[in-house]
C-alpha cells in the first residue's frame, strides 16, 4: 500500500529543497516610483529578454556610452505599450529614443502584487549602451557576456531591468 500523496516517508526522511513557500514568481513586484499618469511603478521582470539583433539597429543611432530609463505599461501577452522616457545620461544621447523605438519588441511579465498579476501596471525598464561587447540582460544578480561579431563597430549593450533607480555613476 502506499502511502497518500503529501505524507512523509516511514522515518521521517525529507529529500530536496525546504519548502519556503516564497516562489519568486510569487512575490510580490518592489515599487519603484510613481508612474508618470500618477499610478504606481514597479521594478519591471523579463518574460524574454530582447537579442543583440533586435536591439541593435535602434541603439546603433545613439550616442554611447550612457543609458536611458523609460517606463511602460504592461499589455497582454507579456508585451508592453504607451512607454515614455523617463531620464538618459548623458543628455541628447538619443538613447531614450532609441530604446522607446525598440519598445514594441519587449517581452516584460506583469507585476504582482497580493498573488495577482497586475496587467495594465506601469514598469520601469532601464537600457545601458556603451561600445565593445553585448552584455545582455541580468538574471538574479548576475550578467551574461557575449558577443555581437556581426556588427561592424562591436556595440556594447548592457540591458537590464533595474529595481531601483541608481545614479548615473553606476
Amino acid at each position: 500500500m502506499n502511502p497518500p500523496i503529501g505524507t512523509r516517508a516511514p522515518g521521517g526522511q525529507v529529500y530536496g529543497p525546504p519548502n519556503k513557500g516564497d516562489s519568486p514568481a510569487l512575490r510580490d513586484s518592489e515599487r519603484v516610483g510613481t508612474a508618470p499618469n500618477g499610478e504606481a511603478l514597479y521594478a519591471a521582470a523579463w518574460y524574454r529578454e530582447p537579442s543583440d539583433d533586435e536591439l541593435r539597429g535602434y541603439l546603433s543611432t545613439a550616442s554611447g556610452p550612457g543609458w536611458g530609463l523609460i517606463a511602460c505599461r504592461t499589455a497582454p501577452d507579456y508585451r508592453v505599450e504607451d512607454c515614455v522616457g523617463l531620464d538618459e545620461y548623458p543628455n541628447g544621447s538619443q538613447i531614450n529614443r532609441a530604446v522607446l523605438a525598440a519598445a514594441w519588441q519587449f517581452k516584460v511579465r506583469p507585476p504582482r502584487v497580493g498573488g495577482k498579476s497586475l496587467v495594465g501596471s506601469w514598469v520601469r525598464i532601464r537600457i545601458d549602451y556603451n561600445r565593445g561587447l553585448a552584455l545582455t540582460a541580468p538574471k538574479a544578480g548576475q550578467t551574461r557576456i557575449g558577443s555581437i561579431s556581426s556588427c561592424p563597430s562591436r556595440l556594447r549593450s548592457v540591458l537590464r531591468l533595474i529595481p531601483s533607480l541608481r545614479a548615473a555613476s553606476s
